[in-house]
This record gives C-alpha cells, structure tokens and sequence, in this order.
C-alpha cells in the first residue's frame, strides 16, 4: 500500500511538472495581399468559351479578370503556363 501512495506521488509531482505544448501557426500567417497571374494558358470559362493563349488573374484566393488583354499589376507574381490548359468554373 506504501509503494502504491508513493507511486501516485510521484506521478502527481510529475505530471505538475510538465510542459504544456501546443503548436501553433500563428507566426505563419501572412496579412500580404497579393496578385497572382497565371499567363499564357488555355483557359476554359465554360463549356461554350475557350480563351487561348490567356491571362487568369487572382487576388485574395479570388478570380479577378480571365482574358486576353488582362492588365498584369506591377507587384504580381506571374506563372508562365504556355502550353498547359486549364478549366474555370464560374
């Protein structure tokens, strides 16, 4: 019965003694908006319209603009895409 109190002792003291931790990705997290433009694709807006050689612009995780002559602002990272296709779904 001694061995079994000091055991639970024991154990009590231990367990105050750990470290809580839990991983967070706060630091991760970026607040930077930034343009996105994927040049030089096939690019399917539907079924019925198909823009060759095309420009698809986001920002913000958003379609902004899919065309031809899209204009590319100056602080976007561009993705050339030149022989690859790719399918908007509106």
């Amino acid at each position: 019965m001694k061995k079994l109190f000091y055991l639970a002792f024991f154990m009590a003291l231990s367990m105050g003694y750990a470290q809580d931790y839990f991983p967070s990705n706060s630091e991760v997290k970026t607040t930077e908006q930034v343009f996105r433009a994927f040049t030089g694709a096939t690019i399917h807006v539907d079924p019925m319209t198909v823009v060759e050689n095309g420009t698809l612009l986001i920002y913000n995780d958003q379609i902004v603009s899919v065309g031809k002559n899209i204009k590319i602002p100056s602080n976007a990272v561009i993705t050339d895409l030149s022989g690859h296709t790719s399918i908007h779904h509106s």
